[in-house]
């Protein structure tokens, strides 16, 4: 017997209805186009400079963000990121820890 069968069986069809509808979104958040759009949606609403710099850059690196907290630290230390990324030192590490 399934985990919503016995929620059904036990507490009601609300509560089992309730319990699928959490699998079902948890499983579509966990899709990364999902992510690229909430990352996008937060970028839009929010009031951070170089909106969209932010969103190329971090899909250019392919890192999906939804909290708007984390994107606030990277708007907040955006030029630092970018000389970090366009460094030499940053360049010579990725390349010889993820392309041998």
């Amino acid at each position: 017997m399934s985990k919503g069968s016995k929620i059904h069986k036990r507490f009601g069809l609300k509560l089992a209805l309730a319990y699928r509808l959490r699998k079902t979104q948890k499983r579509i958040e966990s899709k990364p186009f999902i992510q690229q759009l909430k990352m996008f949606g937060l970028l839009c609403k929010s009031n951070i400079p170089n909106k969209f710099e932010i969103y190329s850059l971090l899909r250019k690196q392919n890192y999906l963000m939804t909290s708007l907290g984390h994107l606030e630290f990277i708007a907040l230390y955006y030029k630092d990121i970018i000389e970090w990324l366009e460094s030499k030192e940053y360049q010579e590490q990725y390349l010889n820890t993820n392309h041998p």
